[in-house]
């Protein structure tokens, strides 16, 4: 009996033995492939002079006194990247390509070593001048920790719309001011590059990743991620003397609506819900006709899920990912052995998708691409000057019958 139990508990210290190596091993692999895969060099070199040759100043990145095609800002970008490319080591590209890992974006990374929060780093080159690039998640705006280690500051970032919702707009005039808003942002947290914006096609409304994105319509995807990408011109609208004569109301989306005098003494109501520091701004800007509240479909909502094109071709059954198969690769199964919609996915429609797939098989829809309307309909104030009461409680509101103008 003694005999057998020093065999089991033998056998039990070799399996536990072999399940702390396993671990270990496992936690080393993800370690340096994906949460730390390239430190970040510290050394920064000597610094970088600015010289003169033949008339042109230019700044000496590899510090070799000398002037580098890839320092010369009157050629081409190629030209320049080609060369640069030359005086890199395989090393140098392979490390250039995978980064620094998520440490940063796991809130891993110390405060002194980019910003603490940004989904990751490309690795500086030193010697030959490269700085480290820092990349923020996006892309509905920045994304970094709002607190830091032995830091009383706080970091916080604004909560921009998702892509769909900005593109819900049409209006790229907006769309760009909302993009100008973003970078300036970007910029005042010493981040370089921000991971957006997404334009990947709305195929099915089963893509998760759908919010990211502007639309089933590659124009009005191009239209408005271009948008977001350029400068801005603010765009102007008006209000009317016949519509500033009748009672407005707003209201705090917590209160409780009380209306003591009839129907006929409101003929608007503006619920601006809980709209944050902003929110005066906003309800002032409605009311006064300087912008207009609109909205349209930046996709198909269809009768039934079936009646999409990609439907066919999509994993309907959806499997859920694991944390096993994302760091597995796929490519190493067999052809016949790959499952459809799991394994691989065939994209059969062509452009046939969205409003295109449902007009070519002259399919019925609940509401169509481009679906909807202005909610304001104003027009230039001649006369005033207008004052408008503004009144809200967690509990109660009641409204006045009139408002002064």
């Amino acid at each position: 009996m003694k005999k057998i139990l020093k065999i089991f508990l033998r056998v039990v210290i070799a399996l536990l033995g072999l399940a702390v190596v396993i671990v270990v091993a496992a936690a080393l692999y993800f370690n340096s492939n994906i949460i730390n895969s390239e430190k970040i060099s510290k050394h920064k070199g000597p610094d970088i002079k600015e010289l003169t040759a033949t008339d042109y100043s230019f700044r000496d990145l590899n510090r070799n006194n000398e002037l580098d095609i890839y320092e010369d800002a009157r050629l081409s970008l190629d030209e320049r990247a080609n060369d640069l490319l030359l005086q890199m080591t395989l090393e140098e590209k392979i490390t250039l390509l995978k980064g620094s890992g998520m440490k940063s974006g796991m809130g891993l990374g110390p405060s002194d070593e980019g910003v603490c929060g940004a989904v990751g780093t490309i690795v500086p080159i030193p010697r030959l001048g490269i700085p480290a690039i820092i990349l923020s998640d996006g892309p509905a705006g920045l994304r970094i920790n709002p607190t830091r280690k032995n830091e009383d500051k706080t970091y916080y970032c604004t909560a921009f719309p998702i892509g769909t919702l900005m593109a819900f707009t049409w209006n790229t005039e907006l769309v760009e001011k909302v993009g100008q808003a973003m970078g300036n942002e970007v910029l005042e947290y010493g981040v370089d590059v921000i991971l957006g914006p997404g334009v990947n096609i709305h195929r099915s409304p089963l893509c998760g990743s759908n919010f990211e994105y502007y639309s089933e319509d590659p124009v009005l995807t191009g239209e408005i991620g271009a948008a977001m990408m350029h400068p801005y011109t603010a765009p102007e609208m008006s209000l009317s003397a016949e519509q500033v004569g009748q009672v407005v109301a707003t209201a705090d989306l917590a209160g409780c609506l009380k209306q003591p005098h009839g129907k006929k003494s409101l003929m608007r109501f503006y619920w601006p819900g809980r709209v944050g520091q902003e929110g005066g701004n906003s309800v002032s800007g409605i009311l006064s006709g300087k912008v207009n509240p609109s909205g349209r479909l930046p996709m198909t909502f269809p009768v039934a899920l079936e009646d999409h094109g990609s439907s066919a071709n999509f994993p309907m059954d959806g499997i859920p990912m694991s944390l096993l198969s994302m760091l597995s690769n796929k490519n190493d199964k067999p052809e016949e052995e790959q499952i459809p919609n799991v394994d691989y996915t065939k994209y059969e429609e062509s452009i046939y998708v969205g409003y295109r797939h449902f007009d070519k098989n002259n399919l019925e829809v609940s509401y169509p691409f481009g679906f909807g309307l202005s909610y304001t309909n104003f027009w230039t104030l001649e006369e005033g000057p207008y004052i408008i009461h503004l009144a809200s409680s967690s509990r109660d509101l009641r409204l006045s019958e009139e408002i002064n103008f």
